[in-house]
């Protein structure tokens, strides 16, 4: 079972995640927003700097809440966020805002992540819950 806390009085639950590299030897850690509307984990470009990824094909198109905008991704050997960890995950790599980049938000955590868990946000205390599903 993994658990975070998160600011309550914010507007956004923001987990701190780690991204690994293809041979499990280098990480990074970055801030993501938790987003159960999010069908698939996004990162800005930078947020995978000095991994070694090499992006997956052409730019592809993908559906936001701000409209279509174009993507690109890349199969991630391992991401762990809130004490858990999900290997071999496709992850959209997008720009965001600015302003994200100036709050150090690089991306969003989406359900292709939180799918492998039951869930339990607690908004009273402040904290998020995950066990793996079975």
């Amino acid at each position: 079972m993994g658990r975070v806390l998160f600011n309550k009085n914010d507007i956004n639950i923001i987990v701190q995640v780690r991204l690994f590299n293809k041979d499990l030897t280098l990480s990074k850690r970055t801030n993501l927003i938790l987003d159960t509307g999010a069908s698939h984990t996004c990162v800005a470009p930078y947020a995978i700097n000095g991994l070694g990824y090499t992006v997956i094909g052409g730019q592809g198109k993908t559906i936001t809440a701000s409209g279509t905008v174009n993507k690109q991704s890349i199969t991630l050997s391992k991401l762990v966020a809130i004490g858990e960890s999900v290997e071999n995950i496709d992850v959209s790599i997008l720009k965001f805002p600015p302003e994200m980049r100036i709050l150090n938000i690089h991306g969003l955590l989406g359900l292709d992540f939180l799918r492998h868990f039951d869930m339990k946000i607690n908004f009273s205390s402040g904290i998020v819950e995950i066990v793996r599903i079975s």
